[in-house]
């Protein structure tokens, strides 16, 4: 995928491919992080969705998004504490990957209370329960470039969604 500009997000991206067997929209219970390459396990992150009314509930996140951008999101839900402003842009972005049941990838701007700023790219791909409902999103987050390696203790402040691509895999 020439829209990916991440090798980690690449990687995983081929492991969801792998997993839905040119078929559509793999199964939750197919995922298995132990056939994940050891160096994209650090980036990747994994939530369910709630429909009524929509919501995005962060069941796990690697170690990169804790470390890097300083949120601990585990548990929590998608929303304007854990997301700011962005909590409705980033939402849609979830709600998208559902609907249209294909990959979105977007680049995020993080910045920290200081003023310091990280740009991401974020891969979001749907994953099907046993009824054939997208019920969960598997993704990964890397930084573009490595300017976030000298901003020690950063801790993400506000979200901003810069652009955001479908990725249509049938081609």
């Amino acid at each position: 995928m020439d829209v990916l500009s991440s090798a980690t997000n690449k990687s995983l991206l081929a492991y969801w491919l792998r997993l839905s067997g040119g078929t559509g929209v793999p199964q939750r219970e197919h995922f298995d992080p132990i056939d994940i390459d050891p160096d994209v396990l650090p980036h990747i992150f994994l939530c369910s969705l709630g429909y009524a009314p929509f919501s995005v509930h962060f069941r796990l996140q690697g170690t990169f998004i804790t470390e890097h951008l300083g949120q601990a999101y585990t548990g929590k839900e998608l929303n304007s504490e854990t997301f700011g402003e962005a909590a409705g842009d980033v939402r849609e972005l979830y709600k998208r990957v559902a609907d249209e049941l294909h990959p979105v990838v977007s680049q995020e701007l993080i910045s920290a209370a200081n003023g310091d700023k990280i740009l991401i790219e974020a891969l979001h791909m749907p994953l099907m329960n046993k009824q054939g409902k997208v019920a969960f999103v598997l993704g990964s987050i890397d930084a573009i470039g490595d300017d976030y390696l000298n901003k020690k203790h950063f801790v993400s402040h506000h979200w901003v969604v810069k652009s955001s691509t479908d990725l249509n895999i049938d081609s």
